[in-house]
């Protein structure tokens, strides 16, 4: 299921639906925002003053809104030794690769999803039953947020491959540009950053922020802040 977010009105009050997959941790954050699940049209609706905090929450466990500018890529997934979820799915940055539901149960794989090789099954006890997948399993993931690739390959437990999907650049996240020095240099109301790897140009004037060299990965979120966010290298080597 694509994530996708629409205005409409219920009951004359401004609502806004939200359509994801299903999700244990977005559902409780859900519900602490007023959101309520509709099963007749299968999503999520949220009173329209929390868009902003539905928005959030998507970004904080999909990767992504419907308006992130991240690319998507098709991931391939493999477990060297057997896992298993106790009492949930098996999820992996965000993505639901298979749930079951008891220790009897079939496991339904996650949207966009599929299985290559190896197994997938309910396990455990009754009372404590899991979602486990075998030894060597492989999953393929299609329309995986890019943004979320850091935090995918840091998993210990998996082995990971990009397969397709939007092409990406050299990619770089915040998190790895975290504690470098950039060289500045700076001409009226425009400040140059030059890392590494990525060089910013700032514009005091407008508050905006491009970006030339690797491809920066950020949500929407970090977007919107990111003259703020490069700003504060600035600030740090004029103190």
């Amino acid at each position: 299921m694509k994530i996708k977010i629409e205005h409409s009105t219920q009951e004359d009050k401004a609502v806004v639906k939200v359509y994801c997959p299903y999700d244990d941790q977005f559902i409780k954050g859900a519900g602490n925002s007023s959101g309520k699940f509709s099963h007749s049209e299968n999503c999520w609706i949220f009173p329209a003053r929390s868009e902003a905090k539905a928005r959030a929450l998507l970004i904080d466990i999909f990767g992504t809104d419907d308006t992130a500018t991240s690319p998507k890529v098709d991931v391939r997934v493999t477990f060297p030794r057997m896992y298993y979820a106790n009492k949930n799915a098996i999820r992996l940055a965000g993505r639901m690769v298979a749930r079951a539901t008891s220790r009897d149960s079939k496991a339904v794989l996650g949207d966009d999803v599929e299985l290559v090789n190896g197994w997938v099954r309910g396990d455990g006890s009754a009372k404590n039953w899991e979602t486990r997948t075998s030894e060597g399993s492989v999953y393929e993931i299609f329309d995986f947020e890019a943004s979320k690739l850091e935090e995918l390959r840091a998993l210990s437990f998996i082995e990971v491959e990009v397969i397709g999907g939007e092409p990406v650049a050299q990619e770089i996240t915040l998190k790895e540009i975290a504690n470098e020095t950039p060289t500045v240099s700076s001409t009226d109301s425009i400040t140059v950053l030059k890392f590494s790897t990525l060089t910013a140009t700032l514009n005091s004037e407008t508050k905006t922020v491009d970006f030339t060299g690797a491809e920066l990965l950020l949500s929407k979120r970090d977007w919107e802040s990111a003259y703020e966010i490069f700003n504060k290298y600035t600030l740090s080597q004029a103190a």
